[in-house]
């Protein structure tokens, strides 16, 4: 009885997120099954990953030039582009194409987002880009998770900038920059194409995913490529300690967002 009533519950808040997405303009496609319950909800209701919702209401300033990488629907595309306002510039990266298309449709009504169907790595060309049966794991690397049920449903050929060549091709970012990094494993490649930008752009802010389990499948090691973050950077764990990060670099179920701010 008690599974049933729970069933019912879940169905009735199901429909009700499904109307609120209409009426916020939101287009999942397909794939509002494949979402966690608690991920398309917190998407409509705006609690999704709240803890970087705050993080980056108190630091992204009008005027700024904002790269979300790994922009998947446009969750953070849209907060993103109302925290810059309209002196801003947002331009959201997604490189599959049926997420990429879903994401130009749900940032529509926002003017100063630019949607870009290209990976964001540490060389441009073109790479193999793994779609996988969870639409948030889709990678530039093989996130293929048995136990979680997770497997490659189709390896595309998709093109790939890196941070250094977009900006200086779309004149820089005077006004200050915040780089949203959330590609499952290739954040470090992200990062080494964004060295002469980081160098000449002190003030900039960067928040990236840490995914122990990413991290490995992508080839890094994740204490390593937190170690280096610590060189380079300032770095808080949101909603969590450093403590925590560094206890759980091994744990492969276990993910934070990383705030990095210029030393």
């Amino acid at each position: 009885m008690l599974a049933e009533l729970r069933s019912a519950a879940q169905a009735a808040d199901d429909a009700l997120v499904r109307g609120m997405a209409r009426l916020q303009g939101w287009d999942f496609g397909g794939h509002f099954g494949a979402l966690s319950p608690r991920t398309r909800a917190g998407i409509v209701r705006g609690t999704y990953e709240a803890e970087t919702v705050r993080a980056c209401r108190r630091l992204v300033r009008r005027g700024m030039t904002a790269l979300d990488v790994g922009a998947s629907f446009g969750f953070f595309a849209r907060l993103l582009a109302s925290l810059v306002g309209p002196s801003g510039r947002v331009f959201a990266f997604e490189p599959h194409p049926e997420v990429f298309r879903l994401l130009a449709r749900n940032v529509r009504r926002y003017p100063n987002v630019t949607p870009v169907p290209l990976a964001v790595a540490e060389h441009p060309g073109e790479r193999s880009f793994y779609a996988t049966t969870a639409p948030t794991l889709h990678s530039l690397h093989d996130m293929s998770r048995p136990s979680h049920a997770v497997a490659v449903s189709e390896q595309l050929t998709v093109g790939a900038t890196t941070v250094d060549e977009f900006l200086a091709a779309h004149g820089g970012a005077a006004g200050g920059l915040i780089v949203k990094l959330d590609i499952e494993g290739a954040e470090p490649q992200a990062l080494a194409g964004a060295a002469d930008t980081l160098a000449a752009q002190r003030d900039a802010v960067i928040v990236l995913e840490f995914h122990p389990f990413c991290l490995r499948r992508a080839g890094a090691d994740p204490a390593g490529f937190l170690r280096r973050l610590r060189q380079a950077f300032v770095v808080e764990a949101l909603g969590a300690s450093m403590g925590e990060v560094e206890a759980h670099c091994e744990d492969e179920h276990w993910h934070v967002n990383l705030l990095c701010r210029p030393a």
